[in-house]
């Protein structure tokens, strides 16, 4: 769940998405790591005209951005090792003049004037002649350029010849257009996109909003996690009664099929897409949201062209896990491709009468990265194409998190944020007509617990703060990222797994649950 100032998308690692094994990523989404020279040669001369590093009998780094906004951008990188010595682990420091937000499929470390990753430890070895991939998040700094401008292998034994290094690629890409942020901005209805040929556009309806007191809490579980969650068992140890899963996005070979963090083997429907330990959560009486977006790889609207196509991958989801309520994050490259966007505001439209027909009504709602000040200009963007394409949306989610200035006092700013969010809602065609009081029982707030990505840290004092304000104006919903994370970073728990503070396990969740009971 990073869009905004500070900020993943939410959600948005707020900003606010799936990592695996020795990562340390947020709310992003590993790349596989591909131990062949084809990697290198796919990095190197892809799409962005990046020309292939020079022969070398050294480590060449092979560097691609991949996605630019205002204040930060994503990376790839891809290791080479084109000496005639087995590295393992591989490690290299990166002279750069940027600051790291986040870093997978390997494990981040200090270092002077820059930063070193280090192999994870289920891919260590890089032989002569292979490649490794890993992938990061960065925040701009000044005119720092957007790329490391040297590099150094490190680690290597005592004794060992020191092996050359070099660096490949200006990082450049083209930036994802974000307009400037307004806090209140007057937004200008568009017609409704449809599928067929039809050209009578359907009106822009009216929210009802959710009843008071039916205030929604469910943190966020990583879905893509290993090991993977222990929904039921989280539930007994804090007495969380719903949970949402993120994230479902499209498979990574860029089929139009739903998985799990992207991970083919996490296909929906097929056997390792974790429908068994869903259906023992509800079974047991816990609701299930699912999230389909994140910061990372491809909400399903950008794979699944074909508008059926798309309606069906909804549809299978929502079947398959048997839920009554979803949830998109849409941040990251996903607000920037606006034919997607028409295209899942109308499959969403569609769903949600299939599923009203069939006598399941379906709650949707839409997480989106947040300022004190309310809504960042691309979530402003996303949010009316959502009203205007007629989505019923159940609540407005914002990601109260990494603003970019450790010193903020994070539970005042979450308050503020909901609060300038509500009052953004007016100039919503589809909400102008409801009173302040239901406009802010539209607001979820989802905080990330602890350490923040940009130094802030939200407290045990800041979830009492959140939830009370959370019922005394009835808003919908109460989440936070994540759930695996509440659990002090001791005994080599992994950076991305833990809350970065010393409060014991479970202690945000037994707060949460307690104060807004």
């Amino acid at each position: 769940m990073s869009d905004g100032p500070g900020r993943s998308t939410a959600f948005r690692t707020r900003i606010r998405g799936h990592r695996v094994k020795d990562s340390t990523s947020r709310r992003l989404r590993p790349l596989a790591i591909a131990i062949s020279s084809s990697v290198l040669l796919i990095l190197g001369l892809g799409a962005t005209g990046l020309p292939a590093a020079a022969a070398t009998s050294g480590v060449e780094v092979t560097w691609k951005n991949t996605n630019v906004w205002t204040t930060g951008f994503q990376s790839e990188a891809g290791v080479h090792n084109a000496s005639t010595t087995t590295l393992q682990p591989w490690q290299i420091s990166f002279t750069y003049g940027n600051k790291v937000n986040t870093l997978w499929n390997g494990t981040l470390q200090t270092a002077t004037g820059g930063f070193a990753v280090k192999a994870p430890t289920w891919a260590s070895k890089l032989a002569p002649g292979s490649t490794a991939s890993f992938g990061l998040t960065s925040y701009k700094v000044g005119t720092a350029p957007l790329y490391p401008t040297a590099c150094t292998v490190i680690g290597l034994p005592a004794g060992a010849a020191s092996i050359p290094c070099s660096v490949n690629g200006s990082g450049s890409t083209v930036p994802t257009p974000v307009p400037t942020a307004t806090p209140t901005p007057t937004p200008t209805p568009t017609p409704t996109p449809t599928p067929t040929a039809t050209p009578t556009p359907t009106p822009v309806p009216t929210a009802t909003p959710t009843p008071a007191g039916s205030l929604l809490v469910a943190p966020y579980v990583d879905m893509g996690l290993w090991p993977s969650a222990d929904l039921s068992a989280f539930a007994a140890a804090t007495g969380v009664k719903a949970v949402t899963g993120a994230f479902i996005v499209a498979d990574r070979s860029s089929n139009c099929s739903p998985t799990w963090a992207g991970y083919t083997d996490y296909t929906v429907g097929g056997t390792q897409d974790f429908v068994g330990a869903i259906s023992k959560f509800q079974t047991g009486g816990g609701q299930f949201v699912v999230s389909f977006g994140g910061a990372v790889n491809n909400e399903l609207a950008r794979v699944c062209t074909d508008p059926a196509a798309l309606l069906a991958a909804y549809t299978k989801v929502v079947n398959r896990f048997n839920v009554d309520r979803i949830d998109f994050d849409i941040e990251g490259s996903d607000v920037s491709d606006p034919s997607a966007n028409a295209r899942r505001v109308v499959a969403i439209v569609a769903l949600q009468k299939q599923q009203s027909a069939a006598g399941r009504p379906l709650q949707v709602s839409l997480t989106l990265p947040v300022m004190p000040y309310g809504l960042v200009a691309s979530g402003q963007r996303t949010l009316k194409e959502f009203a205007a394409g007629g989505v019923k949306l159940s609540a407005v989610n914002i990601m109260a998190m990494d603003y970019g200035d450790g010193t903020v006092d994070m539970g005042t700013a979450a308050i503020s944020a909901a609060n300038s969010t509500a009052k953004q809602l007016a100039a919503f065609p589809a909400y102008a007509g409801l009173t302040d009081a239901q406009r802010l029982s539209m607001i979820g707030i989802t905080p990330m617990i602890g350490l923040n990505d940009t130094g802030e840290i939200f407290t045990l004092a800041d979830t009492n703060k959140v939830s009370a304000f959370a019922k005394a104006n009835a808003l919908n919903y109460v989440g936070w990222w994540e759930m695996t994370r509440d659990q002090p970073c001791t005994g080599g728990i992994p950076a991305y797994m833990c809350s970065g503070v010393s409060s014991p396990q479970w202690s945000y969740s037994t707060a949460f649950v307690a104060a807004t009971s």
